[in-house]
């Protein structure tokens, strides 16, 4: 177990935080194209919508089903 601000931890935990694609930092490239233009186009807004749905499907459609 691994102590942490928010209590203990197991360490098999970490595995799974360096492990595959950040889908976090991919999600948020739209986000930081409004911010380089200056503000968030309808266009934009379109495209991140379709980055989110894509995303969302690409990590259901990855996820390995635990076995009980």
């Amino acid at each position: 177990m691994l102590s942490s601000p928010m209590g203990a931890v197991p360490t098999s935990v970490g595995v799974t935080l360096v492990r595959g694609l950040d889908l976090g930092v991919l999600g948020t490239i739209p986000f930081i194209v409004a911010l380089l233009l200056g503000e968030a186009p309808q266009l934009l807004q379109g495209i991140a919508l379709v980055v989110a749905a894509g995303l969302g499907a690409l990590a259901v459609g990855t996820a390995q089903r635990r076995s009980s």
